[in-house]
């Protein structure tokens, strides 16, 4: 007796963990897609410059990078992490290319944005998501199986 609500209580948790990763799996895919989407279409590139420098003050922290670029109106400044090792390539005043939505700047990434990687993040957040289903869903049947008796 015990030990099958111990199993559905692993059941039941795996299920909840399963449904999770999937639901954010396709979220943040979904997301990460359609940004990547209306950069290609609707984005514009332009070279930044390297307004700072970030280094990690702890082993905890992440090294970053700030730049800035104008957008016809304004100024936006927004940084990208780096490797502590590579912090020498983006000297103060170096361009940077970055592609940003006129209508919303804040969304920017760095470098071009086309439509092979618009592609790769659609299918590595499919991977992602399918890594998720396999890997719990191999536990789901691994409990089953044990609690049935068929592993012993």
């Amino acid at each position: 007796m015990r030990n099958s609500i111990i199993f559905g209580i692993g059941k039941a948790g795996l299920w909840i963990a399963l449904v999770g990763w999937t639901c954010f799996g396709l979220w943040n895919g979904a997301r990460g897609s359609f940004e990547l989407f209306e950069l290609n279409h609707m984005g514009r590139f332009v070279n930044a410059q390297v307004t700072g420098q970030e280094p990690k003050a702890n082993a905890d922290q992440r090294t970053f990078v700030h730049y800035a670029f104008n957008d016809g109106s304004r100024a936006i400044d927004n940084r990208f992490a780096v490797p502590e090792t590579d912090l020498n390539q983006f000297p103060i005043g170096a361009a940077v290319p970055v592609t940003y939505l006129p209508g919303n700047p804040h969304l920017v990434r760095i470098g071009a944005v086309s439509g092979g990687r618009v592609a790769i993040t659609a299918i590595s957040s499919l991977v992602f998501v399918a890594a998720g289903i396999i890997a719990f869903g191999l536990g789901l049947l691994g409990l089953n199986g044990y609690s049935k008796g068929k592993v012993q």
